[in-house]
């Protein structure tokens, strides 16, 4: 799969199934944050943004996500090339994926 790739400046909506042992599992009822750091976990790139079980297309109890972060957050990005979206997911346990993406600079304004 090529990694995504995020326009600063837009929102970013970006289905993700998340597994565990290499599985599936359910999520329903979770707390997830999800958030842009740098590809070497040195440092934030945007604030953690909270995300929805009610999101279109979202299976929690299938561990599907629809990771949503708006603009709000992508606009302030001035770095540009390779970065991890984190996506942290408590459900009375916590774990952290890191998927890999690219930042690139929205041009339209």
């Amino acid at each position: 799969m090529t990694d995504p790739i995020i326009v600063t400046g837009d929102d970013v909506e970006l289905a993700v199934t998340l597994k565990k042992a290499g599985a599936t599992f359910d999520m329903a009822g979770a707390t997830i944050h999800a958030r842009i750091v740098k590809k070497d976990n040195s440092g934030v790139i945007t604030a953690s943004v909270e995300q929805s079980e009610a999101a279109n297309g979202a299976d929690w109890a299938n561990s599907r996500l629809i990771l949503e972060i708006p603009t709000t957050e992508t606009s302030g990005i001035t770095y540009q090339g390779p970065a991890l979206i984190e996506i942290q997911v408590n459900d009375g346990k916590k774990r952290t994926w890191f998927i890999d993406c690219k930042l690139v600079r929205g041009q339209i304004v």
